[in-house]
């Protein structure tokens, strides 16, 4: 321990070497805690019946408790498949089930099993749009 006493410059070696070795281990558990919450809320297994559903996400910065920043959930027509589409799709269009009733209850529907308290844990801002329109629209901050 005589080294330490005489020398200061290995005393601040060994301080930058501890407070390195301390910031590394605190970042890796913020980092496995952010990740866990991602990998509970489990965003790839929504609406996976579904074809062409689109999930988008931006990553919140180092220091919020939340995994992500915005969440953004775009829902293509359920009644066909070339109800989204223009001219070149227009063959495509379900007659059979009438796509307005349809898209009326699924929007009904969505806004009735959306949980705002549960989105708040893990996002500041998150949209759901069902075909062209948003149907939730919440910001947490």
């Amino acid at each position: 321990m005589t080294i330490f006493q005489n020398n200061p410059r290995s005393k601040f070696f060994v301080l930058i070497v501890i407070a390195l070795v301390a910031s590394a281990v605190l970042g890796y558990g913020r980092f496995s805690k952010i990740e866990a919450k991602k990998q509970a809320l489990n965003l790839d297994g929504l609406f996976v019946n579904i074809q062409g559903v689109d999930v988008k996400t931006v990553n919140s910065g180092f220091f919020s408790d939340k995994p992500y920043e915005k969440i953004t959930i775009k829902i293509p027509s359920l009644a066909s498949k070339g109800d989204d589409a223009t001219k070149e799709g227009a063959e495509k269009v379900n007659q059979i089930i009438d796509r307005e009733k349809l898209g009326e209850g699924f929007t009904k529907w969505l806004k009735t099993i959306f949980n705002s308290k549960t989105a708040r844990q893990y996002t500041d801002d998150i949209e759901v749009w069902y075909r062209d329109d948003k149907i939730i629209d919440e910001k947490y901050k």
